[in-house]
């Protein structure tokens, strides 16, 4: 069982994980998740059949990478609303 200072500390690090990457998202996010994804696909329509697998793998991997920046991002968001309401009620 995890005991409360373990526990806001646990929160603390989540918070300020989501707030690292929300930051890169908000510098890089968007703009280079669009180049990525349009460079992929302008690589499929000249790659020959053989690096179509590859270039596969690497779409799915950058979408990946995509998703769980954004996933980190709101479990950092929830995080700091449970921390906020540990910190108010203990308070």
């Amino acid at each position: 069982m995890e005991d409360a200072a373990t526990r806001k500390i646990r929160l603390k690090n989540t918070v300020e994980r989501g707030q690292a990457v929300d930051g890169y998202l908000a510098k890089f996010g968007h703009a280079w998740y669009e180049k990525e994804m349009q460079n992929v696909l302008n690589g499929i329509r000249t790659a020959p059949a053989e690096e179509l697998t590859e270039l596969q793998a690497y779409l799915r991997a950058v979408d990946q990478l995509y998703k769980d920046m954004h996933k980190a991002v709101d479990e950092g968001k929830r995080a700091a609303e449970r921390l906020h309401k540990e910190v108010t009620d203990n308070a």
